[in-house]
């Protein structure tokens, strides 16, 4: 009888879907991800429509660096939620990951219909328009990031850096400035912005 009684005590509990939910949260607090994923995936075997299991799972598989299975995940939820604009973010930003600058573009792009003054989405649009070479697209994500913090040195130097490529270098040099104003430490802005006025001085005496 004793032995009986020690195997049933030293059975572990079973957890009702809310319950591996709140576990797989501590798991991921605490960078637990495999784990975090397996308490993830008994809740949603519990409840397959558990959206919130899936986008943490997604989230767990993204900070494991399991892009597809994070990507699959979002997608998950966004079926379940179209509605859902962080499962849209992430998806985008592990697109973005994974070089698909396209599918980051239109994904960021959905979150900015859902939540128009979301300045992450408009921020990594831009990336996604520059490494997709539309310099003119990534600018105006720029700009609307500026408008919105006049402030934001990160949007002047990335703007700066669209409109050098451009042949805007006198736009360039205003950028830079305005960086340095800013954060009179970035070394990389100070080198823009010497290149920027060489490529100027270049255009004006025809050299």
């Amino acid at each position: 009888m004793k032995k009986i009684f020690s195997f049933f005590h030293s059975a572990k509990p079973i957890l009702n879907a809310a319950e591996y939910f709140d576990q797989g949260k501590a798991n991921y607090d605490l960078q637990n991800y495999r784990e975090a994923i397996d308490d993830y995936n008994r809740a949603i075997k519990i409840n397959p429509a558990f959206k919130e299991a899936y986008y943490n799972r997604g989230l767990s598989k993204l900070s494991s660096r399991d892009y597809w299975g994070a990507i699959t995940d979002f997608t998950k939820v966004i079926n379940i939620d179209p509605a859902y604009t962080e499962s849209y973010y992430n998806r985008g930003l592990t697109k973005l990951f994974q070089q698909d600058n396209k599918g980051a573009m239109a994904d960021f792009t959905k979150v900015l219909e859902l939540d128009p003054k979301n300045t992450d989405a408009l921020s990594n649009r831009g990336k996604a328009k520059f490494e997709l070479k539309n310099h003119r697209g990534a600018i105006e994500d720029y700009t609307k990031l500026i408008l919105i913090n006049p402030e934001n040195s990160k949007a002047y130097y990335h703007r700066g850096v669209s409109k050098l490529l451009l042949q805007d270098n006198s736009g360039g040099i205003a950028d830079f400035t305005k960086v340095l104003e800013l954060d009179p430490g970035n070394v990389d802005a100070q080198k823009f912005l010497d290149s920027a006025y060489m490529l100027q001085d270049m255009q004006k005496y025809g050299l």
